[in-house]
């Protein structure tokens, strides 16, 4: 079956479009690297042998499961093996709804105020209308001429039983994310640790200090779970942090330190490797489309 794709501009105004992706496919199990991008991201698992890691979560999925994704998040799909893979995913960018009154929040804002909720596991009756309204798009999506309007429409639909989710009381969207957590106790508490002590990391062998275990294990630990080396995660969440802070502040050199390096030439490389460009020209894009 061929991949499926399209893009969907939410109000004249806006930088740039919504996206939609439906994918089945035989992929390999290095085929997805860690990595951010500046999008609400809902992911949405189907089938193949895959779990997925967001920020310090790991979860093994179930059909019809949602992964939530926020700007500047670290995330990326593990595939244990070769596999059939299919799964949908929709970017939403910040400006989606920029178009509505001041009085009418945006249906991204639950996705923000609900930061730690990452993952959403519908009841089976929800989780199959979901299900159905997002092929529909696909069958939309794939003809020669799409009804954007009607695409549009089912999007929102989308993100509507995504806010229904996330306005439940929040004990139960933490069960959720209790029931689909399934790494190792240790790795858990090195990926918390990880992400609250992020800026003040310099080595590994501080964290492995820190756990009373050796570096060579917690490095091979990291990397069977994680398939990422542990100095490359740390490295790409200072990045994403560095994201963030220029976002509101421009300096450079400071946006360096701030976010956890010590060496501005090291970070000016880090940020094209991960980003694609360079910091400066970070705040030039961000400064253009804020105008």
């Amino acid at each position: 079956m061929p991949n499926c794709s399209i893009e969907i501009l939410p109000h004249k105004n806006a930088a740039e479009p919504m996206r939609f992706f439906w994918g089945d496919s035989f992929e390999t199990s290095n085929q997805f690297p860690l990595h951010i991008n500046k999008y609400y991201e809902a992911y949405i698992y189907i089938s193949g042998n895959v779990s997925y890691v967001v920020e310090n979560n790991y979860y093994n999925l179930n059909k019809g499961d949602i992964i939530l994704v926020r700007p500047n998040e670290i995330h990326r799909p593990v595939l244990h093996e070769n596999c059939q893979y299919e799964r949908f995913y929709v970017l939403f960018p910040k400006d989606s709804f920029n178009f509505l009154p001041a009085d009418i929040p945006s249906p991204l804002d639950t996705i923000n105020k609900n930061h730690q909720a990452h993952i959403v596991s519908l009841p089976q009756d929800k989780r199959e209308k979901m299900l159905d309204t997002l092929y529909k798009i696909s069958a939309l999506a794939a003809t020669e001429k799409p009804d954007r309007l009607s695409i549009y429409n089912r999007l929102i639909e989308f993100l509507c039983v995504i806010n229904e989710f996330l306005t439940q009381p929040l004990q139960e969207q933490a069960q959720q994310n209790v029931k689909n957590s399934t790494l190792p106790p240790i790795l858990q508490n090195v990926l918390h640790y990880i992400n609250s002590n992020l800026t003040e990391i310099q080595t590994v062998d501080e964290i492995a200090k820190h756990f009373y275990i050796s570096t060579p294990y917690l490095s091979s630990v990291f990397k069977k779970y994680i398939r990422v080396n542990i100095v490359q995660y740390i490295s790409i969440k200072k990045i994403a942090y560095a994201r963030t802070l220029l976002e509101t502040d421009p300096n450079i050199t400071s946006v360096c330190f701030k976010s956890g390096f010590n060496n501005c030439s090291y970070f000016i490389k880090q940020f094209r490797r991960y980003v694609g460009i360079t910091p400066k020209q970070y705040v030039t894009e961000h400064l253009e489309v804020k105008k």
